[in-house]
């Protein structure tokens, strides 16, 4: 078994909701937000760009910023329900409205609500198409519809109803830069870049077609391409948004410490992140790049701050867990237990680390150990199937038959996860295997104690 990658990701660095959060609804940023014009350069639109092709508001939202980089959602919120409520009532009100329908779609995707965002969209297709024949500006509509048929993962669609609406408007950016990311996401990168190209030829003094290059490249793998077109961009820019967001993807894919610090000192001194935030990204990101003494120095920093912090015990628990899964990896159940039970004395409800302490001690030949501390769990009944497989097991050894029969019925008759590699599948077999070579081996005879 090879070790664990100890840089699964701790909370999202590039959540724009977490990046730009303040201690209330009237911070700062919400509130330079809020002094932007109608559509600002922060948004990926020109600020005097006619409204032709921007889908109209309902009404402002005051605090629920919505900023759609066309088709790369990102969001600011900090009271999307309320707003979320409105775009929801706007489009009961008016369900013949392809932009009310829209407007939604966008929103519920850019608040991570994919499946509920199909419905609108889909409504907002539907009626875009039926519209289309008889309009007077196909153009928008063609552009509505390109969005729409991206969010439904029509990518092909997608890029055919944008590629018209360039035709038809060639001297409006959004459709240029809509049509190059869908080209993108249909794996055309190629396309992509020779859309972009064209477009730095029709905009040259834009800076959304290069950050769009930029996201293009980070979504295609090349984070190393897209580092320089994002330094660049930032120092023209220091404060916008979007860029930062892309430049924190670039520097932590190319594991560029130095850029990604100087940024998050940036952010600090610009009082758009804390100093407790600075501290766990910076442990995030020596974690993700498998540096545990750098990561836990960021992450004791962080302690220091605020000892306390829901995501500081979740630091320490997720560094911990690191350890131990490489120890379980390198077959070294002393150490693996010793680190799990560390994590568990600061999340000590983590259920996670009870099972692992009580696996590693089974493994290890002590059953009698690792008894007690199944037992006491599976008074919680853990969603997990496989800790009714390890129990199993540990009850075999400990000549419970019986009841390890009992248990991998249990385990069998909740949902399981996905389970691409069959390690689930292969888990229950050893255990049912292990459960016949008892049975035949001692036939009529009672195994429990």
């Amino acid at each position: 078994m090879a070790p664990v990658n100890p840089g699964a990701m701790l909370f999202s660095l590039t959540n724009l909701a977490a990046l730009f959060r303040r201690s209330g609804p009237d911070g700062p940023a919400l509130r330079r937000f809020r002094a932007c014009p109608p559509h600002p350069p922060a948004l990926g639109l020109p600020s005097a760009f006619p409204n032709r092709f921007m889908l109209p508001l309902v009404r402002p939202l005051p605090v629920f910023v919505l900023v759609l980089m066309i088709l790369g959602s990102l969001v600011t919120e900090t009271s999307a329900t309320a707003d979320l409520d409105r775009l929801r009532a706007a489009h009961q009100a008016a369900p013949e409205s392809p932009e009310a329908a829209l407007q939604l779609g966008l929103a519920l995707h850019a608040a991570g609500l994919s499946e509920e965002a199909r419905r609108p969209t889909a409504t907002a297709r539907r009626l875009l198409q039926e519209r289309l024949p008889q309009a007077d500006a196909p153009a928008v509509l063609h552009y509505q519809l390109g969005l729409a048929e991206n969010l439904l993962q029509n990518h092909a669609a997608a890029v055919a109803a944008l590629r018209e609406a360039v035709r038809l408007a060639p001297d409006r950016e959004p459709a240029h830069l809509a049509l190059a990311q869908s080209l993108g996401k249909s794996g055309d990168l190629n396309g992509a870049v020779a859309a972009l190209d064209l477009a730095a030829v029709l905009f040259p003094d834009s800076s959304r077609v290069p950050l769009t290059r930029a996201r293009i490249l980070l979504a295609a793998g090349d984070p190393a391409a897209a580092l320089p077109i994002l330094q660049t961009l930032h120092k023209k820019q220091p404060d916008d948004p979007g860029i930062i967001d892309a430049l924190i993807t670039a520097c932590r894919e190319t594991d560029a410490t130095e850029p990604l610090r100087k940024l998050y000192d940036h952010l600090v001194e610009s009082g758009t992140i804390t100093t407790l935030e600075r501290a766990l990204q910076l442990y995030d990101f020596h974690l993700l790049h498998d540096r545990p003494r750098e990561a836990r120095r960021f992450l004791q920093e962080a302690s220091r701050i605020d000892p306390d912090h829901p995501l500081v015990r979740n630091g320490f628990r997720h560094y911990f867990r690191s350890l131990a899964l490489n120890a379980e990896a390198e077959g070294n159940h002393t150490h693996s237990i010793l680190h799990w039970q560390r994590a568990l004395a600061h999340v000590p409800d983590d259920i996670e680390a009870r099972h692992r302490i009580a696996l590693a001690h089974a493994r290890s030949g002590n059953h009698d150990q690792a008894l007690p501390l199944y037992q006491e769990l599976l008074r919680e009944r853990p969603a997990d199937p496989a800790f009714y497989a390890h129990f199993a097991l540990t009850l075999i050894a400990t000549d419970r038959a019986d009841l390890a029969d009992r248990l991998l019925r249990l385990g069998e008759s909740i949902p399981w996860p996905d389970d691409p590699e069959g390690k689930l599948a292969s888990l229950y077999e050893t255990a049912e295997g292990a459960l016949h070579t008892v049975r035949t081996t001692a036939p009529g005879q009672s195994l429990q104690r």
